[in-house]
């Protein structure tokens, strides 16, 4: 685990250096996309109203500081804006005239009603590359509705395929809203693309029931792909089987047939492996309650390290059942390097999960923290040309936090 101290906000490394973000967003689809972008080197300014980013509520927090917050919105520098007040609004406009990217998640109409969405920045900026990410997309029948998490993952079906024939059951993690930031922040970077190879700025929508749909459900159009009448319908079984061991629990996955060999030999059932109902691929995999079943009569006899270490001889994919602190404490996370600490002086040190891919050239990096609310204001007014005594009306009046 790698423990560094907080650099400063300019000092920027990585493929997006150079690039300024403004991010009008809160809660998870639209925050999360701007710190994968600063952790690439953007300049990323957090434009909240005063009240702050709901998420900042989340509890546990520590020394005022959400754990939830701090996980989404690190490489970034907070402003509290009032953008309802006409000042608010042109110090808005004034940021987003020398932006790169600016990022937005809120309801249809909003960004219109206060003059910030795409068309009404685009003459001052020509550039920019607009994102939008909304609910059920900028336009239809359902434009206007509320959307989050639950109420995606009901409506793109997810639940009904979790609960597979028992009650609806939900995904107990924001995956439709992470997904949604991870395609936000992969659209913005082939508009990047685009402008640099001679196009300009561009306005990119993407919905959360689009990002949903794409992320959670390709696997799950198993009768749904072929429209044909006389295309096969099977119904997809189930694959996640954890096996309770003598103290603990773990899960295999099995796909071909030498995969059911090697793990008739780790649980030490040999004798299944000549059984007629298991010699073909489809055999095992569309009996795999049965199969998971054998091996359980035998599994409480065998400690967890037993099985795994047994696995890794055999060639079986197989994987203990962790919890999260068992998955922080495993040799192998700290060899790739998953986490790194940042010793910040009011919280102390911080546990961040690090970008997830090396890039041998431009790295990312962690540079600071999570901001607290409206913690740069000061300074990114001071570098749009405000005075510290305009900066100080501009508080007095509420029109900054």
């Amino acid at each position: 685990m790698t423990v560094v101290t907080q650099r400063a906000s300019g000092d920027m490394t990585g493929a997006c250096a150079g690039l300024r973000v403004l991010e009008f967003a809160t809660m998870v689809s639209g925050p999360y996309g701007g710190q994968l972008l600063g952790d690439l080197g953007a300049d990323v300014i957090k434009v909240e109203p005063l009240s702050g980013d709901p998420l900042r509520s989340i509890r546990p927090a520590h020394n005022g500081m959400s754990s939830t917050f701090v996980q989404f919105n690190r490489n970034k520098r907070s402003i509290a804006i009032n953008l309802k007040s006409s000042e608010g609004a042109a110090i808005a406009r004034e940021l987003a005239a020398s932006a790169d990217i600016l990022i937005e998640n809120n309801r249809t109409g909003v960004m219109q009603r206060l003059g910030l969405d795409y068309e009404a920045l685009r003459g001052d900026n020509p550039g920019l590359i607009y994102a939008s990410v909304t609910g059920f997309g900028s336009s239809g029948p359902y434009a206007d509705r509320l959307a989050y998490e639950h109420l995606l993952q009901a409506f793109c079906g997810v639940m009904r395929l979790q609960g597979r024939d028992g009650p609806p059951a939900g995904i107990q993690n924001v995956v439709v809203d992470k997904s949604s930031a991870m395609f936000a922040t992969n659209a913005i970077l082939a508009a990047l693309l685009y402008r640099e190879r001679g196009g300009g700025g561009q306005k990119i929508d993407l919905s959360l029931m689009a990002a949903a749909a794409s992320f959670l459900l390709p696997e799950s159009m198993t009768n749904d792909s072929f429209l044909d009448p006389a295309a096969e319908q099977v119904k997809a079984p189930n694959t996640f089987f954890p096996v309770e061991t003598a103290d603990g629990h773990v899960i295999g996955y099995l796909q071909q047939r030498s995969h059911f060999v090697a793990l008739c030999r780790v649980f030490g059932r040999e004798d299944l492996i000549e059984d007629p109902r298991f010699q073909t691929a489809w055999d095992i995999f569309s009996k795999l309650p049965v199969i998971w079943s054998e091996m359980q009569s035998v599994a409480g006899n065998l400690t967890t390290r037993q099985v795994v270490k047994a696995a890794g001889r055999e060639g079986m994919p197989l994987a203990p059942v962790n919890t999260m602190r068992d998955f922080i404490a495993d040799p192998q996370v700290a060899h790739g390097q998953v986490f790194e600490t940042i010793d910040d002086a009011d919280l102390g040190p911080v546990r961040h999960i690090r970008y997830p891919a090396s890039l041998s050239q431009s790295p990312a990096s962690i540079r600071m923290i999570a901001p607290r609310l409206g913690e740069h204001g000061a300074a990114v007014l001071a570098e749009l040309g405000r005075s510290p005594e305009e900066i100080a009306a501009l508080r007095d009046q509420r029109i900054i936090a």
